[in-house]
């Protein structure tokens, strides 16, 4: 992915059987490196890795079907990795989805989320553009 001009390579950490040497091998290929947790994820992947963090995205849905409804239970996961983040002392990003149609976007910020993710059909009918 570094070689077709990514910038920032995210994964899951299940996706991994050993997260810290993947994050290393991003940042070894000039990339910020971030982790991508589902709802059910447990954050205690985190626990060993913030030195190695740039971003944390965390999944307000479960992935891989639209149409589904925020799960409230995401907002606590925020404001724990928010607190994590803080006292780790790292400039680290946290992320979180977002849907034009829902509330979804000020309770992540209420939540701690400084940057939100979206589907590209939100940007369209927003009448946004994406960047590359």
């Amino acid at each position: 992915m570094a070689e077709a001009g990514a910038s920032i390579i995210t994964f899951h950490p299940e996706a991994s059987e050993h997260v810290d040497r993947s994050l290393q091998l991003i940042k070894e290929h000039g990339c910020k490196a971030g982790l991508v947790f589902n709802p059910a994820t447990p954050l205690s992947y985190l626990d060993y890795v913030m030195d190695k963090l740039d971003v944390i995205l965390l999944m307000s849905v479960n992935p891989g079907f639209g149409g589904q409804s925020f799960i409230p239970q995401t907002l606590d996961k925020l404001r724990e990795v928010r607190q994590r983040i803080d006292a780790s002392g790292y400039d680290i990003r946290l992320e979180s989805g977002w849907r034009r149609e829902s509330q979804q976007y000020r309770r992540n910020r209420r939540g701690g989320c400084g940057y939100v993710c979206c589907r590209f059909g939100d940007l369209r009918s927003a009448g946004l553009q994406a960047s590359h």
